[in-house]
């Protein structure tokens, strides 16, 4: 992550480096009436006044960032806030002062002092409990790497250093990375400004690092999420992400399943496979 657009007054640790169809589940009311839309937007204005505070530089990140920077506002749908901090921020010292301001920190302090905390942690913020996904940028071979882990590993995306700029969102500047273009374009590919569905970066992105085959894993889990509530066009979605990068013969499967169901749903298209595809029998053995 380049030099911050302000300076930190932050302690002197921050400165050593920089089948079966289920009915789905009524949706979760939301405190004073507000969409979950409008809870993702107070998050993303109160975390920035925690983050401010506190002195701590950021930047708007992942979808957040594509939603405002391209649409001029958050995702339809996404249902958390992302922004990146320098990785020499202290974990600890910021989930401390983050409680201390009426936030939740979503894992255990003994995770916050380890390595998963050292990637990245969530934060539930008061009064809505709106999800903000803190992401720590990790300089290393000439580029910042972010990413999470599960278990023993660790997911991660390698993007160019970059310098900043703002961007105004509903009247108030937030930092951003410049050039945008190039770093969006990174993440979601040549074609992020346009608006496309059925693409998780953390799985159909070719400069992933996943030894651990972390995405394998995560793809086929929100299949069996989408099948078992009863959401099949989400379940189809990711079967055909996952067919772009592994190649498993349950998947051709599944494909043939959503074809033929008895009723009707709009199938996302294939996507085109890429050139070097993990096989199962390395996957499972």
């Amino acid at each position: 992550m380049a030099e911050s657009p302000k300076r930190s007054r932050l302690p002197p640790s921050h400165h050593r480096c920089f089948g079966n169809k289920f009915s789905p589940p009524p949706p979760t009311a939301t405190s004073r009436g507000a969409s979950a839309h409008e809870k993702s937007k107070n998050a993303l204005f109160d975390i920035k006044k925690f983050l401010d505070s506190l002195d701590v530089p950021f930047c708007l990140a992942h979808g957040t960032l594509l939603g405002i920077y391209r649409d001029g506002d958050l995702l339809p749908g996404d249902s958390d806030v992302d922004v990146m901090l320098p990785w020499s921020v202290d974990r600890v010292w910021l989930a401390e002062n983050l409680e201390r301001l009426g936030c939740t920190i979503t894992i255990s302090p003994y995770d916050i002092r380890g390595y998963m905390g050292q990637w990245g942690f969530g934060v539930r913020l008061p009064p809505d409990d709106a999800v903000v996904e803190l992401s720590f940028l990790k300089p290393e071979n000439g580029k910042v790497w972010f990413g999470f882990m599960r278990g023993q590993h660790v997911i991660k995306l390698p993007v160019s250093p970059f310098k900043f700029t703002s961007v105004n969102y509903l009247g108030i500047p937030f930092p951003i990375p410049h050039p945008c273009d190039v770093h969006l374009s990174e993440i979601y590919g040549e074609n992020w400004n346009m608006r496309t569905r059925n693409h998780n970066f953390f799985i159909i992105n070719p400069n992933i690092v996943d030894e651990g085959n972390i995405r394998v894993a995560d793809a086929f889990s929100y299949i069996l999420n989408g099948l078992t509530t009863g959401d099949y066009k989400k379940a189809q979605g990711y079967t055909e992400q996952l067919l772009s990068v592994y190649d498993d013969p349950l998947l051709y499967k599944l494909r043939e399943y959503f074809a033929k169901l008895p009723f009707e749903i709009t199938l996302f298209p294939p996507l085109e496979w890429q050139q070097q595809r993990l096989h199962y029998r390395d996957v499972i053995g």
